[in-house]
């Protein structure tokens, strides 16, 4: 499967409805390790851009986890 901007893309639409939390910048890393950080941060912009200004105060955009900001 080839993985690009639309797979990251995917990946927070997916995880974020499962679990009603956004995935941070680390677990994106880990899920997408070979994939090229610019495809990633493709990605994170689209899903934002599609969301609104809701997520510019998450924390997927400062790269902060879920936990560390409870």
């Amino acid at each position: 499967m080839v993985q690009n901007r639309w797979t990251v893309f995917e990946y927070l639409k997916s995880r974020t409805l499962a679990t009603g939390h956004v995935p941070d910048r680390k677990e994106l890393e880990l899920e997408f390790g070979g994939l090229d950080p610019e495809e990633i941060e493709g990605g994170i912009q689209e899903f934002s851009h599609r969301l609104g200004s809701w997520i510019n105060d998450h924390e997927i955009m400062r790269g902060d986890t879920y936990a560390s900001s409870c």
